[in-house]
């Protein structure tokens, strides 16, 4: 980790970028670009490490986007990663899908590029990663960096072969949250056709669920 962290190149501003999210309203996310302080959960948390997640005060903030929206997609519902057999997945009927435009300016460390890191770039994106060690990354990145937040590999969107597909965004406090563009319910008819494309293509099959754990 300290040779990714000496190493980092400079922040770019990433304004006006278009980035997709699909999200559930619940006590911690009420809003599409609502900024998360509960946690750790997921992989660039800079959370301090809890034996469960919890919500404090001094936790920074925290959110997550993809910049495709099949990125944003398969990171939410296609968890399980490849298979021969196609997988049933619900999907819940207050699950909604969301484009945001990043504020300007929103300075982004891009941990996508092995010639501008001088490192390795694969900073934990396996689907099999261990959390806790991605998040002591997150932990020391987002004290040592004068940025918004990062660009980094999608560890849940591969082609076909394996290979890297999707980018993600995770921003931490950054001085404008980004602009909601278009929220709607993935259920909707355009959107559930959006989605049943792209998880069909992936060997998922996509069913409506009238309540999860999340509405609870």
């Amino acid at each position: 980790m300290s040779s990714v962290v000496g190493t980092l190149p400079p922040a770019d501003d990433h304004q006006r970028l278009v980035v997709y999210r699909l999200w559930h309203p619940a006590r911690h996310t009420s809003t599409a670009d609502a900024m998360r302080t509960f946690g750790p959960l997921f992989r660039f948390d800079p959370h301090p490490e809890h034996d469960e997640p919890i919500d404090r005060d001094d936790h920074p903030p925290v959110w997550y986007g993809g910049e495709a929206f099949e990125t944003a997609v398969r990171e939410v519902l296609d968890r399980a990663g490849p298979t021969r057999h196609p997988r049933v997945v619900e999907v819940c009927v207050r699950q909604r899908m969301a484009a945001l435009r990043l504020a300007s300016p929103t300075w982004l460390v891009d941990l996508t590029d092995p010639t501008r890191l001088g490192a390795d770039d694969d900073l934990g994106d396996r689907p099999d990663i261990d959390y806790r060690n991605t998040r002591e990354w997150a932990r020391t990145l987002h004290d040592r960096a004068d940025a918004d937040g990062l660009r980094y590999h999608s560890a849940r969107h591969r082609h076909p072969d394996g290979s890297r597909a999707g980018i993600n965004v995770v921003l931490w406090n950054p001085d404008r949250a980004p602009q909601v563009v278009s929220d709607v319910a993935a259920a909707s008819g355009g959107g559930w056709r959006r989605l049943q494309t792209i998880l069909t293509a992936a060997g998922v099959a996509p069913v409506k669920a009238h309540g999860c754990h999340r509405c609870r």
